[in-house]
């Protein structure tokens, strides 16, 4: 179901169910809720905004492109590798949580589902095998506040899979890659505000 509010005089889609595709954590008091609908002030507790971009940092309110996951392109990240105990936990996420990837031959119409693990080889079907494996497929794809503290969804960028929850701690255990870094520092920024205006 999709969420309105009002933006400048404007009715505008913020969003459906408790997915804030076209609103950032930033921008909660931008806009006005309208009756009905979901409250990005009042019902903060219990939805998640678009991951905060640099290259999106000018956007307004509703004027998001919608790119999948939580509606922003993923901020990518890895695990740091001094945090082994942390990458064990998880790689065992990832593999309790698989998703689905497609796999298609054009000249005969053969259409695969095959399990993703998120970067880690898991069980497969048969006659489904690996070809080598690259753990590091998960990115960023919105924040926001759960259990008392601010929270950043993690999915899979190869299945689109949301898999996971991060806290602030947690995020001080991974890195972006090169060009994420200062995306990496936006999130950082808005879950920091985040906790010192909720918590």
């Amino acid at each position: 179901m999709g969420e309105y509010a009002k933006f400048n005089g404007e009715e505008i889609k913020i969003g459906t169910c408790n997915m804030m595709y076209y609103l950032r954590y930033d921008q909660k008091n931008l806009v006005e809720p309208i009756p009905g609908n979901i409250d990005p002030v009042k019902d903060i507790r219990s939805i998640w905004f678009r991951a905060p971009r640099a290259d999106e940092e000018n956007i307004m309110p509703g004027e998001f492109e919608y790119y999948g996951f939580c509606g922003s392109k993923p901020i990518r990240i890895y695990i740091k590798e001094h945090y082994k105990n942390f990458a064990e936990e998880t790689k065992e996420l990832c593999l309790k949580n698989p998703g689905l990837v497609q796999l298609s031959h054009k000249e005969t119409g053969i259409l695969i589902n095959a399990n993703c693990y998120h970067g880690h080889k898991g069980e497969n079907a048969e006659n489904v095998h690996y070809n080598g494996f690259n753990p590091n497929t998960l990115g960023i794809v919105g924040i926001g506040f759960r259990d008392g503290e601010a929270n950043a969804l993690i999915g899979c960028v190869a299945c689109r899979e949301i898999f996971a929850r991060f806290t602030l701690n947690d995020l001080e255990k991974v890195a972006p890659f090169g060009d994420d870094v200062i995306n990496f520092d936006y999130v950082i920024h808005q879950m920091l505000q985040m906790e010192r205006e909720i918590a």
